[in-house]
């Protein structure tokens, strides 16, 4: 960070989360459908309600990576080409591109390089969230406390296999959007980075529960 600066360093930590929920996943990516490897697949997506809702008229026949490298790249160009000057509720353009990968939410995930989803989904996630947040003035440590709690999310599903359907990677884009687009950014991040931040605890609580359950037995 002395050397490149606070936004180098964090694009940085980003990357390599990114790499490293990639390498989780892929560990344990599927041979064939309804194996382990696939639900975790699945799991890792993190799609909530509007995503999932989005992928039923489909019903799993489109299969999920370009649409979810479609996404990814509108959002990184977007992102390059500054949404600081973006008026309103434009701020959203991005997310509807994103959008895009809901459409495959209803696949099985069962590919050979299908496994790559969560990860273009989980990029797309810090793209966008950075981008935001620096064009809108939130402080650096608020953006960097959201994209952090988001991965150590991820690594939880990736371990667990277990899917939330409250709020997923689609809703978290839609609200700091909205935050962003209404002028209240920041507190938008922070209000995501609690909720993400109970959605974690949540999962400690029950994997510590389930480790005293199994002792006593």
């Amino acid at each position: 960070m002395p050397v490149w600066g606070a936004r180098a360093a964090l694009l940085g930590l980003l990357g390599w989360a990114v790499i490293a929920i990639g390498y989780a996943v892929v560990a344990g990516r599927p041979q064939r459908a309804g194996s382990p490897g696939v639900r975790s697949v699945l799991a890792c997506r993190d799609d909530g309600l509007i995503a999932i809702g989005l992928g039923l008229p489909i019903r799993g026949q489109l299969v999920p990576l370009p649409p979810a490298l479609t996404g990814l790249a509108a959002v990184c160009v977007l992102a390059v080409l500054g949404l600081r000057d973006i008026p309103g509720f434009l701020l959203l353009a991005p997310v509807a591109a994103m959008l895009l990968a809901a459409v495959g939410s209803g696949h099985r995930h069962d590919g050979r390089l299908d496994w790559i989803v969560p990860v273009v989904l989980q990029a797309g996630q810090y793209a966008y969230i950075a981008a935001i947040g620096f064009a809108t003035a939130v402080p650096a440590p608020a953006i960097f406390a959201l994209c952090a709690l988001i991965a150590v999310h991820y690594a939880d599903l990736a371990r667990h296999a277990q899917q939330y359907t409250a709020l997923g990677w689609d809703g978290r884009l839609i609200a700091a959007g909205l935050g962003a687009a209404l002028g209240i950014a920041t507190l938008a991040y922070l209000l995501l980075a609690a909720y993400v931040g109970v959605l974690i605890c949540r999962e400690v609580r029950t994997s510590w529960l389930a480790a005293m359950e199994g002792d006593r037995r």
